[in-house]
């Protein structure tokens, strides 16, 4: 039996369809972690997810040792050494509705790392990028590559002229492969870059990886029509501007393309001075390199005595979590850029404010002061040629002092979905208690509302002078301009790749109780942020670390987690799986409801009249042709704050002694009954 909370139960009656829906199954992929810590592990995750046009689910993600799916190990290799290699791999599998998996596709290797970045499920073809690297001569003892194992001793005999990828002579490579919905291998590609001094995290390296190779910040792509690829990777270089950024194709020394980036850096600057950007390439299906485009163009505001110059993008990381694509190919792109060495609690001096991130001449992201410089959110639209058609962000402004401890409001933009004619975006935030921060949409009369009917002794430690609440915003797709937003509580928010949004519904999940760290909320809103219903979920989920939930019409919705413990969904759906190294847990939902749109809450209430909103001191309630029974005030969590009995037309409720924030009313009156959200100002 679903366990739904209060505020399901209140609002079930505001819908004419009956939630019936049901937890079908879950499943456990885990392996080992390398000996790490579970929470701060890449091993066993999922990174992407999606349905195709018969309910099938494909997951693509990474693997460590000894790979397991509910405590039975996976059947990918008869040969052991792949198998029970730990370190990390690449893992493509397909799951039938019913949980069945029916085929599983690996890249791993015994001592250097494979890294997923993403999938996509369009024409019936699955598409996928990942990096990986191979070399003989005792640098690697074997490779597994989609189903072929590759000796090392098998690539020593061949002659440097015949070793391409994967099995050329220490290289590290990205590789693109194109699949059929069986399994079946129809086509791959690989790209190998050189770059001038090129900058990783912790060391140079001549030959490197195409695409981006972390788990927090991967390269995302779409496959138009007509086959093209559209990669958004970020880039990192330093030294002099003559030196090229060099990619090959297929190991091919005739498919070469010397790319030359803006900005030099003397060669006796200190390491870690370099540029950061991104750049969206667009290559055609036999993977010639088509265009490319940088996707800062400019910025305006910093500091000129920077090493890199007041024009230089140097203190800035692009972190890709969100693609769609609508009918004409146009992309949607959200993220976050996170500006290094600027933040409050680290000096902040780095720039003059405001800073302006300039897409092309026209459209750019505000970097508002130093509190809003850590986490700066944006999404994108793009056409097939690689112009941004509009632009939008999450703003964010002020920070507090807590024991000498300088916080400041932030917020991260995660996933994005594409639903008829709006671009759904979710995301988490922090707030602070005494409303010295803000984070709101568009502008300051569009804030991102917060639970206020929690008491703060309940919260965690880490929480006593801050909430954190997850949310989606919801923006139209023809011109960027926000419409709506729905929140639900948390304690840490949840990385979400996925939006899950089918006929007005949108899904999401959460952290959210302080004591155990070990419940959690699926939530359903409807398109305009009112909550339709919750359920809880047991079990202790990885930090920031979950793909989050895909919906398809058919009325199935998979929620995918990391986490560190056996999760239970119902009575008998649970994830069994050890509470040892990382892990990720797929669960299925299924709702025949789901399949029937939601009516839209405005057409529920056009007889009823609610006034003034914002409201300060109090609210008017009126119907011309309803007589009214009550009137309640509920918090967003469900609980009633506030009842009174009307009969009559009319009636005004005093809201002056609730504290500032957002709150639901519940009206009912000849047999029926309305809602409307309500923003109670303190000013």
């Amino acid at each position: 039996m679903k366990k739904i909370t209060t505020i399901a139960i209140l609002v079930a009656a505001a819908f004419a369809a009956v939630a019936q829906g049901e937890w079908k199954w879950a499943h456990c992929i885990g392996g080992g972690n390398g000996g790490g810590t579970a929470a701060g592990d890449f091993y066993n995750r999922i990174s992407t997810a999606a349905f195709d046009d018969d309910g099938n689910l494909y997951v693509y993600g990474s693997i460590g040792g000894s790979a397991r799916i509910d405590n039975e190990l996976l059947p990918f290799s008869e040969d052991s050494r792949v198998l029970l290699s730990n370190i990390p791999g690449i893992m493509l599998a397909k799951f039938d509705t019913l949980g069945n998996m029916l085929w599983c596709k690996v890249v791993k290797q015994s001592s250097y790392q494979a890294w997923p970045n993403w999938m996509e499920v369009r024409d019936g073809k699955v598409y996928i990028i990942g990096n990986g690297g191979f070399g003989g001569d005792s640098h690697h003892e074997w490779l597994y590559y989609l189903d072929t194992l590759i000796e090392e001793s098998q690539i020593n005999a061949l002659p440097d002229s015949l070793r391409m990828p994967p099995f050329k002579k220490y290289t590290l490579w990205s590789f693109f492969a194109i699949f059929d919905l069986d399994g079946n291998l129809l086509e791959d590609c690989f790209i190998e870059s050189y770059s001038r001094e090129y900058i990783e995290p912790w060391h140079f390296r001549d030959n490197r990886a195409f695409c981006s190779n972390t788990a927090s910040s991967p390269a995302p792509f779409h496959v138009d029509r007509n086959g093209n690829w559209y990669l958004f990777n970020p880039i990192g270089y330093r030294g002099v501007d003559t030196l090229p950024y060099t990619i090959v194709v297929y190991g091919d020394t005739t498919i070469v393309y010397d790319l030359y980036l803006p900005g030099s850096i003397d060669p006796s600057e200190p390491y870690g001075a370099g540029y950061s950007n991104s750049m969206l390439y667009k290559f055609s299906p036999d993977w010639r390199l088509l265009s490319t485009k940088l996707l800062v163009d400019h910025v305006e505001g910093m500091n000129p005595t920077w090493p890199n110059g007041g024009d230089s993008i140097s203190s800035v990381s692009c972190y890709y979590q969100g693609l769609s694509f609508d009918e004409e190919d146009n992309m949607y792109l959200s993220g976050y850029m996170q500006m290094r060495d600027c933040r409050p609690y680290s000096g902040g001096l780095l720039h003059h404010y405001p800073v302006y991130y300039y897409w092309d001449s026209v459209h750019r992201l505000v970097v508002h002061d130093i509190t809003s410089a850590e986490y700066a959110n944006f999404v994108i639209k793009y056409d097939t040629a690689g112009n941004v058609v509009w632009c939008n962000q999450l703003h964010t402004k002020g920070y507090v002092v807590n024991n000498n401890n300088v916080r400041s409001a932030y917020g991260y933009w995660d996933g994005n979905t594409l639903s008829d004619n709006s671009v759904y975006v979710m995301g988490y935030g922090y707030y602070y208690i005494d409303d010295s921060t803000k984070i709101y949409f568009d502008n300051e009369s569009n804030p991102l509302q917060r639970f206020t009917e929690y008491t703060y002794t309940e919260l965690h430690t880490e929480m006593t002078y801050t909430t954190e609440i997850a949310f989606f915003a919801r923006y139209d797709k023809n011109t960027g301009t926000y419409i709506s937003h729905g929140i639900a509580p948390a304690i840490k928010g949840l990385s979400t790749r996925n939006v899950g949004v089918v006929n007005n519904r949108v899904f999401g999940f959460t952290k959210y109780d302080y004591a155990t760290y070990a419940k959690n909320l699926w939530v359903e809103w409807d398109n305009n942020g009112l909550v339709i219903q919750t359920d809880s979920v047991e079990g202790m989920i990885q930090p920031r670390f979950s793909l989050g939930v895909v919906a398809n019409e058919q009325g199935y919705v998979t929620t995918v987690l990391s986490n560190e413990s056996p999760m239970e969904f119902s009575s008998n759906v649970v994830a069994s799986c050890g509470t040892n190294d990382a892990k990720s847990v797929i669960a299925m939902y299924y709702d025949p409801a789901f399949a029937n749109e939601v009516p839209d809450r405005e057409d529920r209430a056009l007889s009823v009249k609610v006034w003034p909103n914002p409201a300060v001191q109090s609210l008017q309630v009126e119907s011309d042709e309803t007589l009214l029974e009550s009137v309640s005030v509920l918090g967003l969590s469900g609980r009633e704050l506030h009842r009174q009995t009307v009969y009559d037309h009319r009636c005004r409720i005093d809201v002056s002694r609730l504290p500032a924030g957002m709150y639901l009313l519940k009206i009912t009156g000849d047999g029926n009954t309305w809602y409307e959200k309500f923003l109670k100002s303190g000013y």
